[in-house]
This record gives structure tokens, sequence and C-alpha cells, in this order.
């Protein structure tokens, strides 16, 4: 009797050192296994993933030191980080995956610690899938994905499916079905199917978007599932070209521009306008040169499915300023792919006149010059008075150099007013001004000289 009792104490402790238990979890429930565990079965190159966990069943804190899976077909996808403390009552889970490469039973051994079980799975007798590409195939397990790249919508995308029996039994496909919107199929075959050994059936799955966006889809072949994904596409917008409303601009204008398509949109977006100005001279900036309808040099333009010109805020037409500079108007048109530019060249021109007047005032009489010199080179003023009678009042012509005066006020000013100017010309009169009755006005520049008519005095 005493040695018995012995022998029963001396069990128990060994007992007690199975704190930590291996646990399949299915389904958010744990079981205990023991030294055998059968995983199921899968098709040959299937992935059948199965959730274990270590837990420590113990009162105290316990060290999983090892884990591992020993065995062709089973493999460990991501080991957690080893040694690890499990406190009593908490849990290491962790994936084994079985993936059978050939038909056939398959075993592995799975360990942690000093502790193991050993893991059966086979395979289930079933269609090789594969993706047909001309002469290439690639094989197809359960949750591959079958990309049908980008589609335009209204054109349409195929792919060719095989299926092998690479057995030496009879196999059965009761059912093929293709599912999700956008996607059309098994076309070519019919089931229930019937594949001898060695012999192969093929189909097809259509992909044809009616819009854009994403789409995804599923190929069944019995209980296996494959992923279908697709991208519908809006067809290309056109290329736009710029149509000036003028061949020959000048300053101080305000011109149409459109812009057409050679053909009528496939679809409707949206594209941007902006000009650009390359002037001739140093002093080149021009704040005049932009869109008056958004008082930059930008505009936005929309394009409608079936149109063949683009609208600016509703508008088949665009104006646009010229600005008071010589130089190269570059309009830059960006839609879809397509950038495309047109130029506008601005010739260097006599200096342009808005208004000329004669003020008079007491002793002394006044020429007021509104105008633009887009060449900024202005360089001669020239005044000619007559009396009432249109006789020339002596000293005759009177020139004066304003070379100088004029590149100085050029530089300065022109960020704020381009080639712009109002000129004062105020002269003294030894007398009664009130005979002065008009005045000739010459003003050249580098690109000759500009006359307007005679000046009458009030």
């Amino acid at each position: 009797m005493m040695r018995r009792t012995l022998l029963s104490v001396l069990l128990l402790p060994l007992a007690a050192l199975a704190e930590l238990q291996l646990v399949i979890v299915d389904q958010g429930t744990e079981r205990s296994l023991g030294t055998y565990y059968q995983v199921g079965a899968t098709a040959v190159g299937d992935r059948l993933d199965l959730s274990f966990g270590i837990r420590n069943t113990g009162a105290a804190a316990e060290m999983l030191r090892t884990l591992s899976v020993s065995g062709v077909g089973f493999t460990l996808p991501s080991v957690p980080s080893l040694p690890v403390s499990l406190p009593a009552g908490a849990a290491q889970n962790f994936v084994v995956r079985f993936q059978p490469a050939a038909y056939g039973s398959y075993s592995a051994n799975l360990a942690f610690n000093s502790s193991s079980t050993i893991l059966f799975g086979t395979t289930t007798a079933s269609a090789t899938a594969k993706l047909v590409n001309g002469a290439q195939m690639a094989e197809l397990y359960a949750g591959s994905s079958i990309d049908f790249g980008r589609v335009v919508r209204g054109a349409r995308a195929m792919r060719r499916i095989r299926l092998e029996n690479l057995t030496s039994v009879k196999l059965a496909v009761a059912s093929i079905a293709v599912e999700g919107s956008g996607f059309t199929g098994p076309a070519g075959v019919s089931t229930p199917l019937l594949l001898e050994p060695q012999a192969t059936a093929e189909f097809d799955i259509t992909f044809e978007p009616a819009e854009a966006g994403t789409f995804d889809g599923v190929l069944r072949v019995d209980s296996r599932t494959f992923l279908l994904r697709g991208t519908g596409a809006d067809p290309s917008l056109p290329k736009p070209m710029i149509e000036l409303g003028s061949a020959t601009p000048a300053s101080s204008q305000q011109i149409p521009l459109a812009i057409r398509f050679a053909s009528v949109a496939p679809a409707s977006g949206t594209g941007e306008l902006r000009v650009e100005l390359r002037a001739a001279t140093p002093t080149g900036a021009d704040p005049a040169v932009l869109f008056p309808s958004t008082g930059t040099r930008f505009a936005a333009f929309t394009v409608k499915e079936g149109e063949n010109v683009a609208r600016f805020n509703g508008q088949t037409s665009l104006l646009f300023q010229t600005g008071t500079t010589a130089g190269t108007l570059v309009f830059t048109a960006k839609l879809g792919d397509y950038t495309e530019t047109a130029s506008a060249t601005i010739v260097p021109a006599v200096v342009g006149l808005d208004s000329v007047r004669g003020l008079r005032g007491g002793s002394a009489i006044e020429v007021q010059i509104t105008g633009y010199d887009n060449t900024r080179s202005l360089a001669k003023l020239a005044f000619t008075f007559y009396d009432k009678s249109s006789r020339a009042v002596q000293p005759g012509q009177m020139t004066v150099d304003v070379t100088t005066t004029f590149q100085k006020y050029f530089e300065t000013s022109q960020k704020e007013a381009g080639g712009v100017f109002l000129l004062r010309a105020v002269f003294p009169v030894s007398g009664d001004s009130s005979g002065i009755g008009a005045v000739d006005v010459e003003l050249t520049n580098s690109s000759g000289v500009a006359r307007p008519a005679r000046v009458q005095f009030p």
C-alpha cells in the first residue's frame, strides 16, 4: 500500500506540468488537442489556414520558448516573436497553413517547447484551374485573383480559364458560376461537367464595365472561389485644338478664342487654359494680358460628351486681352492626357493712341495724351501749334527728346501699367492763349512715327 500511494503522489506533479496546452480555434470556440489532429482536405495548390493557440491553463505565468511545424505541405505563415511569457489564462494564437503541392496524404509535426502534435491532411480530387494567356498558363488556387485590367466603358475584356483533370480518376464539376456587376460567363462550357483523366475543358469570362470605377466579382467552381477584378474607365478625352479669333492680333485688343475637337467628345471632363506672355523687351511685364471673364491668366473649361467644342462657363468662346506689349502670347490647353499650345505674335508697332486732348488755361496751354507703346522705346515728341486761321505759330515744330524719361517710366511702372502711359505737356504762352487754335502731335518710337489727327483747342 505504501508504494502504491507513493507512486500516485509522484504522478500528480507530472500531470501538473502540462500547463501550456495546444488548442484549435474554430469560429471563436477553443478545443484542446491531443497527440493527433486531422486538419481536413483541400485541393492541390489551395490554401487551408487553421487557427491554433497555445493557452496557459495554469495558475502562474509560463514561458513559450519554441514553436515550429515540420512536414511537407505545412507552414507557419507568421511566427510569433519568441520567447514570450504567457500569464495565467493567456494564449498565443497563430496560423498553420496546409497547402499541398500534389495529390496524396500529408503529415507534419507541430511542436512547442517539449510538446508536439501530429497534423494530418489530405487532398481532394479536384480539377486544376489555369488562366490561359496565349501559350502561357498560370495555375489558379482558391482565393487567386483574375485581373481584367483597365477597360474603357462600353468595351470588353475576356479571360479564358482551363480546367484540367490531372488525376487518374474521373472528376465531376457540378457547377461553374460567375457573379458580380460587369462580369458575365462562363461561356463555352455547361455543367454538370465530367472530365476524364488528363482531359481539359475551357470557358471564357467577360468584363464589360458600364461606367468608370472598380469592379469586383467571383468565379465559383463547385466550392472553390476565385476573385475577379477589373477597372472601368471613361474613354480618353479628345485632343484640344485652340482656335484664335484673329490671325493677326495687335496690342490693346480683346479677341475671342475657342477650343474645338476633331470629333465629338466620347466622355465628359474638365480642362484648363493658360496664357503666357513672352515679351520682346526686358521691361515686358504686362498685367493686362489676361482673360477678362476671370481676371487672371487662367480659365477652366468643360467638355460634354457628344459635343465637339469646349465650354467656358457655358459659352463656346472666351475673350482674351492682348495687352500693350510686343512679343508672343502662348496659350496652353490641358485636357486629359493632352497638353496643346497655340501662339499669337504681337508685332512691334508705332505708339498707339487712345486720346489726345488740347486744354486752354490762362497763359498756358496743355496737351494730354493717353496711349501705349508696345516697344517701350518712345524717344521723341514733336508739337506744331496753329492759330485759329490754321497758320503755324512761331517757332514752328518743337521737339522734345523723352528717351530717358520714358525708359525710367517703363522700368518702374510696367508691372502695374504695362506699356500704357498718360502724358501731360504744358506750354507757356506769351500774351493771350486764346489765339492758339490747334496742334499737331508726333510720337516717335523704334517702329516709326504716330501722327494723330490735328487736335483743336476749345
